[in-house]
């Protein structure tokens, strides 16, 4: 998923008044608010339905967890990725209601809802519009389907719809644009989707559970495969697929997210053995490193970095289009 620059507040006075309307609205303030920061991690836990659902920002460095918020409207967050102003966009699967995409202000934790009318929501992208492309995983009465919100929420509005599509998991936005979404079906596969036509293309195949995916700033692209745990990369020009990290801290990736840096980072479930976990992979030797475990993660799900300003840009990467290189992942999930 990507990530436009965010916009710095202006004053103290913006949060106050946030959370005063959160009140307003009825919407449960969080237990702790925090200040995104360049190279932040933003991770929601709880997509299982196990866990309590929060979004959280992690410090890549130290690896501290914060509570940015949580309970209210989040019920089973499962993607996530930043707007333009830097506040936080959630896709929650809300079991038995189908889901719905939620704005959180990152300063105080005020939840706001954009949308709902789906079936099973799952994972969502920004266009470099601001307009929101998000997977919905259908039913056995309704096919699986890729919408678009606007940038302000409103009423979803299909992009493309049944045809490859079996049993959708994560989206990603690539240079083009070109939208990529990973589905867990027909033996996993990451296919293209033409976001003006809604056609579809296959990418790669062969994947186990691809619950995650995004797009280097490379253009290549990165895919957690949480049954196989694994990290892999795929040429989507060829289709190719390579191995960039498995085993190891890897016991169920989730999802991932690649910095404008091209550091991977992967948020992991864990086993009875690991606790959940989100963990730096290198993009080119595959070296894991445990940026944060255990705390406030449970079942860690979407994830997405803030990106630094200025960040250098990759030989690969400098043809590519500026949407690109403001890309973050999500992914996913």
């Amino acid at each position: 998923m990507r990530i436009p620059s965010p916009a710095v507040l202006p004053s103290l006075l913006l949060p106050v008044l946030s959370l005063a309307l959160g009140i307003v609205l009825g919407v449960s303030p969080p237990a702790r608010a925090a200040v995104l920061s360049p190279g932040d991690l933003v991770v929601v836990d709880g997509c299982g339905g196990a866990a309590a659902a929060r979004v959280l920002r992690i410090d890549p460095g130290s690896g501290a967890q914060e509570i940015v918020s949580q309970a209210g409207l989040l019920t089973q967050p499962v993607g996530v990725a930043l707007d333009a102003a830097g506040r936080i966009l959630v896709s929650d699967s809300e079991s038995g209601t189908g889901g719905a995409v939620l704005r959180i202000d990152p300063a105080t934790g005020g939840q706001t809802q954009l949308s709902t009318g789906f079936t099973a929501l799952w994972d969502l992208d920004v266009e470099e519009s601001g307009s929101m492309l998000v997977t919905d995983l259908g039913s056995s009465t309704a096919i699986d389907t890729v919408f678009r919100i606007g940038a302000a929420g409103g009423a979803p509005t299909v992009v493309s719809a049944g045809g490859g599509f079996d049993f959708l998991q994560s989206i990603a936005i690539g240079p083009g644009p070109v939208v990529y979404v990973s589905d867990a079906g027909l033996g996993g596969r990451i296919l293209s989707v033409n976001p003006v036509t809604g056609a579809q293309g296959l990418v790669s195949a062969g994947f186990g559970l691809p619950t995650g995916i995004d797009v280097e700033p490379s253009g290549q692209i990165i895919v957690a495969d949480a049954t196989a745990a694994q990290v892999i990369r795929v040429n989507p020009g060829t289709g190719a697929a390579s191995l960039v990290s498995s085993g190891g801290e890897l016991v169920f990736p989730f999802g991932v997210t690649a910095a404008p840096s091209g550091t991977l980072f992967v948020s992991d479930w864990g086993d009875g053995q690991k606790a959940a976990a989100v963990v730096r992979v290198n993009p080119t030797t595959g070296a894991q490193t445990v940026v944060a475990s255990a705390g406030f993660l449970d079942q860690p799900c979407g994830i997405t970095t803030v990106p630094e300003p200025g960040a250098p840009l990759t030989a690969a990467a400098a043809g590519l289009a500026l949407a690109t290189l403001t890309a973050r992942r999500r992914r996913t999930s």
